[in-house]
């Protein structure tokens, strides 16, 4: 685990196996000595230094700080720079249990692993697509190549090498190593350069024709002499610095219209006219092959065609641990030692010391046996609740993070007993920066434990259903952030099994307690005539790959977000919606998607009408929120939460900081459970809301 530059060992929960995974109990890990010592550098830099590196996040703080304000913005950078990081991605084990939709695996299976949930720990879970089945003849230290290899291998073939070629590896590191054995295999010969003598000679006993070091030989003269004046046909950048040097160095090597592939992390700096001169064609490589942050290959298990992507991120995978087995790819030899999992502190000191010239550094486990899921009790009735509210707050994501926890752990009617995440490391960080005791990764647990009052969901929205029907069922209370489900078919069993069970219940329909909103719903209580109300959300562009897609796991915008809006209309005007039309957008491209972008008119039993305008079209330097109520010849607008102005009439308006009611909402949920008051929002009231929003959604279905 990585904080701050800082490596140590600690015991977290065990992840669980989600719909998709594959809970692996690994054997090795390998530590990846160039990326991994550029995230130690990264992670202990100071703000300056990081900001001059990633000017996109700065971009991000400085937008934040607009639309959120300063303290909101420094909040986030707080939280970030003090999150622990896991270390490590290329690993092997056997397979403890699959999750539901894996048909590949089976427990029992030898199996090499990557992706950043492969990281260095006793037991992981990993989606299917990031995992290979390693041949009975791989030994496991060697199958924790896969990953590395698969990086090697895509710098490859990104190079297009064909028979015959000249090949240039500039950087014999791990993965250098594996390109000249790689570029070998492929029909090349192949020259390499490196600082370090030992390395060097490695390369030539790996298969390099010819190998120097960059401070005993004129590496340009040397590849003009190996390639007979022609110049390199490829030149494979693997080299790790910020230093520009190998890129330019890359141009001198290779010849006209020649190739470049770049695998490192190297500075780019580059000098224009050589490039021109010789007309290079430049190919980045990016990670273990296509497939590689694509969520939707990644997370959820959408292959390519083999008939249209030939080698993916898990083909390349697999194709490594064949090489192994064929013993046509030699790791053994790149091995420098190997650690149990309790000295990984002094592995990665001793990969950083000056000269240590280590390559491939193993982390070994030791054995692990299967665990049985947390079997989730029935309570017969809801007991009575006394403050403080003991709580189990589940899903530690960056809204809980930076605004949920803050105000929970000083709030006097709550008690945070129990904080549940799947990612181990950072439900420890919350944990001990909160002073909570109890920290897992299985939900299951929190309904099991007699103590918790209360649940607080903040998961992703595909388990916003599943948990609060288990807590129902247990006997717990429950505040669920919207939406409280996905699909109407999740709201009905939710609405069951919450009135079956008599817990008292609240989704986090927030807006009606923020402070803006009490002059607008005076403004509307004190007058009879109908009204005409528009509710317009400019979220920004959002792209098909957003988390809140597909449908089956967010429930889409509309649902996920745009449910906010239908049930603020329906609060403010104190009316039952009759009918609902909509219309989407018509666009099948890749900049947003269509049916993000709702337009959705609701007529209500007093004649009043309620016009909602969802899009994600827009640019985020317009507020994202404004309500405008027209009635009886007056007018109030509500901007972005920030301001309430009334028009043609003397009521009063607000302004003040943008606060969009979320601790309101806490504080009233506490009030309704220990004082027996009016729940914020409760069972009928979003059930009500979420049956708008999913009529609307089936209205501008049918209108395409």
């Amino acid at each position: 685990m990585n904080t701050r530059g800082t490596i140590r060992v600690e015991e977290v929960p065990a992840p669980e196996c989600g719909s998709g995974e594959i809970k692996i109990a690994l054997t090795h890990s390998l530590i990846s000595s160039g990326t991994e010592t550029h995230t130690i550098r990264v992670t202990g830099q100071n703000l300056v230094s990081r900001a001059k590196d990633r000017p996109d996040l700065v971009k991000k703080v400085v937008e934040r700080a607009r639309t959120q304000g300063v303290q909101s913005a420094f909040r986030a950078v707080q939280q970030k720079l003090y999150e622990p990081k896991s270390m490590g991605y290329s690993a092997s084990g056997t397979v403890l249990e699959v999750g539901a939709d894996v048909t590949g695996f089976r427990p029992g299976d030898r199996v090499a692993c990557g992706g950043s949930t492969a990281c260095h720990a006793e037991l992981v879970s990993v989606p299917e697509n990031l995992v290979v089945l390693s041949p009975n003849d791989v030994f496991p230290q060697q199958a924790a190549f896969a990953t590395l290899g698969a990086i090697a291998m895509q710098g490859v073939r990104r190079a297009k090498i064909e028979l015959g070629d000249n090949v240039v590896v500039l950087g014999l590191g791990l993965v250098g190593q594996l390109a000249v054995q790689m570029a070998r295999l492929a029909g090349a010969h192949v020259i390499g350069f490196d600082l370090a003598s030992d390395r060097v000679e490695l390369a030539k006993r790996l298969g390099a024709d010819e190998a120097y070091t960059l401070s005993e030989a004129d590496a340009i003269e040397r590849v003009t002499n190996f390639t007979r004046g022609v110049g390199a046909d490829a030149v494979i950048v693997a080299a790790a610095t910020p230093s520009s040097q190998p890129i330019n160095d890359a141009v001198e090597m290779a010849r006209e219209r020649g190739r470049i592939s770049i695998l490192g992390i190297i500075g780019l700096d580059m000098q224009h006219t050589p490039f021109y001169m010789k007309e290079l064609d430049v190919y980045m490589s990016r990670s273990y092959g296509p497939g590689r942050y694509d969520v939707n290959y990644e997370d959820r298990g959408q292959d390519y065609p083999i008939s249209f992507v030939r080698w993916t991120e898990n083909r390349n995978m697999a194709q490594v641990l064949r090489l192994i087995a064929d013993g046509k790819l030699d790791v053994d030899s790149l091995i420098s030692d190997t650690y149990p999992i309790h000295e990984a502190e002094r592995a990665y000191s001793e990969l950083q010391e000056e000269g240590s010239g280590r390559l491939g550094l193993l982390l070994e486990y030791p054995e692990q046996e299967g665990t049985s899921p947390v079997a989730i009790p029935t309570a017969s009735a809801p007991r009575s609740i006394e403050a403080p509210i003991r709580i189990a707050f589940i899903g530690c994501g960056g809204f809980a993070k930076l605004d949920r926890l803050p105000h929970l752990a000083k709030s006097k009617q709550y008690k945070i007993e129990m904080l549940v995440s799947r990612t181990g490391a950072k439900v420890k960080q919350l944990a001990g920066q909160y002073g909570v005791s109890k920290y897992v990764s299985d939900w299951r647990e929190a309904m099991a434990d007699d103590v918790i009052d209360a649940v607080f969901i903040a998961t992703p929205n595909s388990l916003h259903a599943p948990i609060t029907v288990a807590a129902a069922e247990a006997g717990k209370h429950v505040f669920v952030e919207k939406p409280m489900a996905v699909n109407p078919e999740e709201l009905e069993a939710v609405r069951e099994a919450v009135a079956k069970a008599g817990i008292r219940f609240t989704c986090g329909f927030n807006r009606r307690f923020a402070p803006a909103s009490g002059p607008l719903k005076a403004f509307v209580e004190a007058r009879r005539e109908p009204k005409s109300v528009l509710y317009r959300c400019n979220v920004g562009l959002i792209p098909p790959g957003h988390f809140m897609h597909p449908p089956e796991e967010g429930g889409g915008l509309i649902t996920g977000e745009a449910c906010h809006f239908f049930d603020y209309c329906t609060w403010l005007l104190g009316a039952e919606p009759l009918h609902v039309s909509a219309a989407s957008i018509a666009y099948d491209g890749q900049h947003f998607v269509g049916a993000d972008n709702l337009s959705s008119v609701v007529t209500y039993s007093d004649g009043s009408t309620a016009t909602v305008v969802y899009t994600t079209m827009g640019d985020t330097r317009l507020a994202k929120e404004r309500v405008e109520v027209y009635c009886g010849g007056a007018c109030a607008v509500l901007d972005d939460y920030t301001a309430t102005t009334i028009y043609g009439a003397k009521d009063s308006g607000w302004s003040g900081s943008q606060d969009k009611g979320h601790r309101a909402t806490l504080d009233a949920f506490a009030c309704a459970l220990i004082g027996d008051n009016d729940l914020p929002c409760g069972l009928d009231e979003a059930y009500a809301s979420h049956r708008l929003t999913f009529e609307a959604i089936a209205a501008a279905r049918q209108q395409t």
